[in-house]
Protein backbone atom coordinates (compact mmCIF):
# COMPACT_ATOMS: atom_id res chain seq x y z
CA UNK A 1 0.00 0.00 0.00
CA UNK A 2 1.23 3.52 -0.79
CA UNK A 3 1.91 5.60 2.35
CA UNK A 4 -0.64 8.11 1.06
CA UNK A 5 -3.37 5.82 2.42
CA UNK A 6 -1.90 5.15 5.85
CA UNK A 7 -4.51 7.31 7.59
CA UNK A 8 -7.41 5.11 6.45
CA UNK A 9 -8.60 1.93 8.13
CA UNK A 10 -9.73 -0.23 5.21
CA UNK A 11 -11.18 -2.87 7.54
CA UNK A 12 -14.11 -0.55 8.29
CA UNK A 13 -17.50 -0.82 6.51
CA UNK A 14 -17.46 0.09 2.84
CA UNK A 15 -19.50 3.28 3.32
CA UNK A 16 -17.06 4.50 5.99
CA UNK A 17 -14.02 3.71 3.86
CA UNK A 18 -15.61 5.43 0.88
CA UNK A 19 -16.36 8.56 2.92
CA UNK A 20 -12.85 8.72 4.37
CA UNK A 21 -11.23 8.06 1.01
CA UNK A 22 -13.28 10.80 -0.62
CA UNK A 23 -12.09 13.21 2.07
CA UNK A 24 -8.49 12.16 1.53
CA UNK A 25 -8.44 12.65 -2.25
CA UNK A 26 -10.34 15.94 -1.88
CA UNK A 27 -8.38 17.55 0.94
CA UNK A 28 -4.97 16.62 -0.48
CA UNK A 29 -5.91 17.89 -3.95
CA UNK A 30 -4.23 21.17 -4.86
CA UNK A 31 -6.00 22.06 -8.12
CA UNK A 32 -4.06 23.29 -11.12
CA UNK A 33 -5.04 26.07 -13.43
CA UNK A 34 -6.30 24.53 -16.67
CA UNK A 35 -3.80 26.57 -18.68
CA UNK A 36 -0.97 24.83 -16.80
CA UNK A 37 -1.99 21.22 -17.45
CA UNK A 38 -0.16 20.59 -20.74
CA UNK A 39 3.33 20.26 -19.18
CA UNK A 40 2.03 17.72 -16.66
CA UNK A 41 0.16 15.72 -19.30
CA UNK A 42 3.38 15.51 -21.27
CA UNK A 43 5.05 13.95 -18.23
CA UNK A 44 2.14 11.75 -17.13
CA UNK A 45 1.47 10.31 -20.61
CA UNK A 46 5.13 10.04 -21.59
CA UNK A 47 6.00 7.08 -23.78
CA UNK A 48 8.27 4.84 -21.64
CA UNK A 49 10.12 3.80 -24.81
CA UNK A 50 10.58 7.33 -26.15
CA UNK A 51 10.67 10.15 -23.64
CA UNK A 52 10.21 12.73 -26.40
CA UNK A 53 6.74 11.35 -27.08
CA UNK A 54 3.40 10.80 -25.37
CA UNK A 55 1.06 7.84 -25.77
CA UNK A 56 -2.33 8.96 -27.07
CA UNK A 57 -5.43 7.45 -25.52
CA UNK A 58 -7.76 5.34 -27.72
CA UNK A 59 -5.53 5.01 -30.80
CA UNK A 60 -2.35 4.19 -28.77
CA UNK A 61 -0.10 6.22 -31.10
CA UNK A 62 3.25 7.47 -29.79
CA UNK A 63 3.32 11.13 -30.79
CA UNK A 64 5.84 13.94 -30.26
CA UNK A 65 5.19 15.97 -27.13
CA UNK A 66 5.62 19.11 -29.22
CA UNK A 67 2.81 18.38 -31.67
CA UNK A 68 -0.04 19.86 -29.65
CA UNK A 69 -2.97 22.08 -30.50
CA UNK A 70 -1.78 25.04 -28.46
CA UNK A 71 0.06 24.01 -25.32
CA UNK A 72 3.13 25.97 -26.38
CA UNK A 73 3.30 24.59 -29.93
CA UNK A 74 3.95 27.41 -32.41
CA UNK A 75 4.56 25.29 -35.52
CA UNK A 76 2.93 22.50 -37.47
CA UNK A 77 1.99 19.75 -37.13
CA UNK A 78 -0.83 20.08 -34.58
CA UNK A 79 -1.82 16.53 -33.72
CA UNK A 80 -3.02 16.08 -30.13
CA UNK A 81 -4.90 17.92 -27.43
CA UNK A 82 -6.45 17.29 -24.01
CA UNK A 83 -9.21 14.71 -23.79
CA UNK A 84 -11.60 15.08 -20.87
CA UNK A 85 -12.52 11.47 -20.19
CA UNK A 86 -15.47 12.83 -18.25
CA UNK A 87 -16.68 15.46 -20.76
CA UNK A 88 -15.99 19.09 -19.97
CA UNK A 89 -19.63 20.02 -20.58
CA UNK A 90 -20.66 17.93 -17.54
CA UNK A 91 -18.10 19.05 -14.95
CA UNK A 92 -17.10 22.09 -12.90
CA UNK A 93 -14.02 24.29 -13.10
CA UNK A 94 -11.98 22.31 -10.56
CA UNK A 95 -12.66 19.03 -12.34
CA UNK A 96 -11.81 20.61 -15.70
CA UNK A 97 -8.11 20.72 -14.80
CA UNK A 98 -7.98 17.48 -12.79
CA UNK A 99 -5.18 15.49 -14.38
CA UNK A 100 -6.63 12.18 -13.26
CA UNK A 101 -9.08 12.28 -16.19
CA UNK A 102 -7.13 14.44 -18.66
CA UNK A 103 -5.37 12.46 -21.37
CA UNK A 104 -3.28 13.20 -24.43
CA UNK A 105 -5.50 12.36 -27.41
CA UNK A 106 -5.38 12.68 -31.19
CA UNK A 107 -7.40 15.76 -32.07
CA UNK A 108 -9.55 14.02 -34.66
CA UNK A 109 -10.22 11.08 -32.36
CA UNK A 110 -11.03 13.48 -29.53
CA UNK A 111 -13.49 15.33 -31.74
CA UNK A 112 -15.12 12.06 -32.83
CA UNK A 113 -15.54 10.96 -29.24
CA UNK A 114 -16.96 14.36 -28.21
CA UNK A 115 -19.11 13.97 -25.10
CA UNK A 116 -20.35 10.46 -25.90
CA UNK A 117 -20.93 8.09 -23.03
CA UNK A 118 -19.11 4.76 -22.96
CA UNK A 119 -20.51 1.45 -24.16
CA UNK A 120 -19.18 -2.08 -24.49
CA UNK A 121 -17.50 -3.46 -27.59
CA UNK A 122 -14.36 -5.31 -28.58
CA UNK A 123 -11.13 -4.63 -30.42
CA UNK A 124 -10.03 -1.09 -31.19
CA UNK A 125 -11.93 2.13 -30.40
CA UNK A 126 -15.01 3.10 -32.38
CA UNK A 127 -18.29 5.01 -32.22
CA UNK A 128 -20.98 2.56 -31.16
CA UNK A 129 -23.65 5.09 -32.08
CA UNK A 130 -24.14 8.85 -32.29
CA UNK A 131 -24.15 8.97 -28.46
CA UNK A 132 -21.94 6.04 -27.43
CA UNK A 133 -18.20 5.33 -27.62
CA UNK A 134 -16.07 2.24 -27.10
CA UNK A 135 -12.53 3.20 -25.96
CA UNK A 136 -10.86 -0.03 -27.09
CA UNK A 137 -9.80 -3.15 -25.24
CA UNK A 138 -6.47 -1.58 -24.29
CA UNK A 139 -8.06 1.47 -22.67
CA UNK A 140 -11.36 0.33 -21.19
CA UNK A 141 -9.90 -0.40 -17.75
CA UNK A 142 -8.16 2.98 -17.72
CA UNK A 143 -11.47 4.65 -18.55
CA UNK A 144 -13.32 2.72 -15.85
CA UNK A 145 -10.87 3.72 -13.14
CA UNK A 146 -10.88 7.37 -14.25
CA UNK A 147 -14.69 7.49 -14.16
CA UNK A 148 -14.68 5.83 -10.72
CA UNK A 149 -12.27 8.48 -9.49
CA UNK A 150 -14.48 11.26 -10.86
CA UNK A 151 -17.50 9.76 -9.11
CA UNK A 152 -15.67 9.51 -5.79
CA UNK A 153 -13.96 12.92 -5.99
CA UNK A 154 -16.80 15.00 -7.43
CA UNK A 155 -19.96 12.86 -7.01
CA UNK A 156 -20.30 12.76 -10.78
CA UNK A 157 -22.81 10.29 -12.16
CA UNK A 158 -21.90 6.89 -13.58
CA UNK A 159 -25.10 6.92 -15.63
CA UNK A 160 -24.07 10.00 -17.62
CA UNK A 161 -20.98 8.09 -18.78
CA UNK A 162 -22.32 4.51 -19.12
CA UNK A 163 -23.27 2.14 -16.32
CA UNK A 164 -21.62 1.20 -13.07
CA UNK A 165 -21.82 -2.48 -14.02
CA UNK A 166 -19.96 -1.79 -17.26
CA UNK A 167 -17.15 0.03 -15.45
CA UNK A 168 -16.91 -2.75 -12.85
CA UNK A 169 -16.59 -5.24 -15.72
CA UNK A 170 -13.90 -3.19 -17.46
CA UNK A 171 -12.00 -2.74 -14.20
CA UNK A 172 -11.64 -6.53 -14.09
CA UNK A 173 -11.14 -7.28 -17.78
CA UNK A 174 -8.39 -4.69 -18.32
CA UNK A 175 -6.13 -4.71 -15.21
CA UNK A 176 -3.99 -1.79 -14.09
CA UNK A 177 -1.00 -1.23 -16.36
CA UNK A 178 2.44 0.17 -15.62
CA UNK A 179 1.45 3.16 -17.74
CA UNK A 180 -1.45 3.93 -15.39
CA UNK A 181 0.87 3.62 -12.40
CA UNK A 182 3.28 6.05 -14.06
CA UNK A 183 0.46 8.55 -14.54
CA UNK A 184 -0.75 8.19 -10.98
CA UNK A 185 2.70 8.89 -9.57
CA UNK A 186 3.29 11.92 -11.78
CA UNK A 187 -0.14 13.36 -11.00
CA UNK A 188 0.42 12.80 -7.29
CA UNK A 189 3.46 15.03 -7.56
CA UNK A 190 1.55 17.62 -9.58
CA UNK A 191 -1.67 18.02 -7.62
CA UNK A 192 -1.15 16.12 -4.38
CA UNK A 193 -3.74 13.35 -4.64
CA UNK A 194 -3.92 9.88 -6.14
CA UNK A 195 -6.47 7.75 -8.00
CA UNK A 196 -7.24 5.01 -5.45
CA UNK A 197 -8.69 2.66 -8.06
CA UNK A 198 -5.34 2.49 -9.82
CA UNK A 199 -3.53 1.80 -6.56
CA UNK A 200 -6.13 -0.77 -5.48
CA UNK A 201 -8.69 -1.92 -8.09
CA UNK A 202 -10.41 -4.08 -5.47
CA UNK A 203 -11.84 -0.92 -3.90
CA UNK A 204 -14.44 -0.91 -6.68
CA UNK A 205 -15.59 -4.37 -5.63
CA UNK A 206 -15.65 -3.34 -1.97
CA UNK A 207 -17.74 -0.23 -2.67
CA UNK A 208 -20.10 -1.45 -5.38
CA UNK A 209 -20.02 -5.26 -5.46
CA UNK A 210 -19.78 -7.60 -8.41
CA UNK A 211 -17.04 -10.08 -9.22
CA UNK A 212 -13.70 -9.60 -7.49
CA UNK A 213 -11.34 -7.13 -9.11
CA UNK A 214 -7.57 -7.43 -8.78
CA UNK A 215 -6.33 -7.06 -5.20
CA UNK A 216 -2.94 -5.34 -5.24
CA UNK A 217 -2.62 -4.89 -1.45
CA UNK A 218 -4.01 -7.94 0.30
CA UNK A 219 -7.40 -7.13 1.80
CA UNK A 220 -8.19 -5.60 4.24
CA UNK A 221 -5.58 -3.22 5.58
CA UNK A 222 -5.78 -1.43 8.90
CA UNK A 223 -4.67 2.11 9.61
CA UNK A 224 -1.26 2.81 11.10
CA UNK A 225 -1.32 4.59 14.43
CA UNK A 226 -1.07 8.33 13.90
CA UNK A 227 0.57 10.75 16.31
CA UNK A 228 -1.91 13.37 15.10
CA UNK A 229 -5.15 11.66 16.18
CA UNK A 230 -5.49 13.71 19.37
CA UNK A 231 -4.60 17.08 17.91
CA UNK A 232 -7.08 19.95 18.04
CA UNK A 233 -7.21 23.56 16.89
CA UNK A 234 -8.17 26.72 18.76
CA UNK A 235 -9.66 29.24 18.82
CA UNK A 236 -12.46 27.69 16.82
CA UNK A 237 -14.45 29.62 15.63
CA UNK A 238 -11.55 31.68 14.28
CA UNK A 239 -11.93 35.40 14.89
CA UNK A 240 -8.37 36.57 14.30
CA UNK A 241 -5.56 35.87 11.85
CA UNK A 242 -3.99 32.76 13.37
CA UNK A 243 -4.84 29.45 15.01
CA UNK A 244 -2.93 27.14 17.30
CA UNK A 245 -2.73 23.36 16.99
CA UNK A 246 -2.30 21.50 20.25
CA UNK A 247 -1.10 17.91 20.84
CA UNK A 248 0.50 18.01 17.41
CA UNK A 249 3.89 16.45 16.68
CA UNK A 250 5.60 18.83 14.26
CA UNK A 251 8.69 16.65 13.79
CA UNK A 252 7.82 15.60 10.27
CA UNK A 253 8.93 16.38 6.73
CA UNK A 254 7.37 16.85 3.29
CA UNK A 255 4.13 18.10 4.77
CA UNK A 256 1.36 19.58 2.63
CA UNK A 257 -0.86 22.10 4.41
CA UNK A 258 -4.12 23.27 2.82
CA UNK A 259 -7.38 24.94 3.70
CA UNK A 260 -10.38 23.74 1.70
CA UNK A 261 -13.97 24.88 1.64
CA UNK A 262 -16.89 22.53 2.26
CA UNK A 263 -17.02 21.61 -1.45
CA UNK A 264 -13.41 20.44 -1.40
CA UNK A 265 -12.00 23.45 -3.26
CA UNK A 266 -8.54 24.44 -2.07
CA UNK A 267 -8.64 28.08 -0.95
CA UNK A 268 -5.22 28.33 0.69
CA UNK A 269 -1.96 26.42 0.14
CA UNK A 270 0.84 26.92 2.65
CA UNK A 271 4.56 26.55 2.02
CA UNK A 272 6.52 24.00 4.00
CA UNK A 273 7.47 25.11 7.50
CA UNK A 274 4.49 27.49 7.63
CA UNK A 275 3.51 25.93 10.95
CA UNK A 276 5.78 27.55 13.53
CA UNK A 277 5.53 26.84 17.27
CA UNK A 278 2.23 25.11 16.56
CA UNK A 279 0.79 28.37 15.20
CA UNK A 280 -0.55 28.80 11.66
CA UNK A 281 -1.56 32.13 10.06
CA UNK A 282 -5.07 32.40 8.64
CA UNK A 283 -5.39 34.68 5.58
CA UNK A 284 -7.11 37.98 6.28
CA UNK A 285 -9.10 37.71 3.06
CA UNK A 286 -10.64 34.34 3.97
CA UNK A 287 -14.39 34.95 3.99
CA UNK A 288 -16.56 33.93 6.92
CA UNK A 289 -17.68 30.32 6.64
CA UNK A 290 -16.83 26.69 7.28
CA UNK A 291 -13.53 25.23 6.10
CA UNK A 292 -11.24 22.27 6.66
CA UNK A 293 -7.63 22.57 7.74
CA UNK A 294 -5.65 19.69 6.24
CA UNK A 295 -2.09 18.60 6.91
CA UNK A 296 -0.65 15.52 5.22
CA UNK A 297 2.67 13.84 4.64
CA UNK A 298 3.63 10.36 3.52
CA UNK A 299 2.91 8.84 6.94
CA UNK A 300 -0.11 10.63 8.38
CA UNK A 301 -3.09 12.82 7.62
CA UNK A 302 -4.84 15.43 9.76
CA UNK A 303 -8.09 17.24 8.98
CA UNK A 304 -10.11 19.51 11.24
CA UNK A 305 -13.22 21.56 10.54
CA UNK A 306 -12.77 25.26 11.33
CA UNK A 307 -15.32 28.05 11.38
CA UNK A 308 -14.17 31.55 10.43
CA UNK A 309 -16.26 34.30 12.04
CA UNK A 310 -14.68 37.76 12.00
Amino acid sequence: MHPYYYSIDFSQPAATVQFNLKNLITFTHSPLDYSNTYPWIKLADEDPNNTSNVILIYNSVSESKNNTFGGGNTTNPEVWNREHTYPNSLINSTAEADLHHLRACDGTVNNNRGNKAFADGSGSFFSVSSTLWFPGDEWKGDVARMIMYMNLRYNLSFEDMGTLNLFLQWNIEDPVSDFEKQRNNIIYGAQGNRNPFIDQPYLATYFWGGADAEDLWGWPNTVLESKWNNAFVYPNPVSGNQISIENFDVNFTNERIYITDILGNVVQVYPQNALQNNVLPIPENLANGTYFLNIANEQSYFSKRILVLR
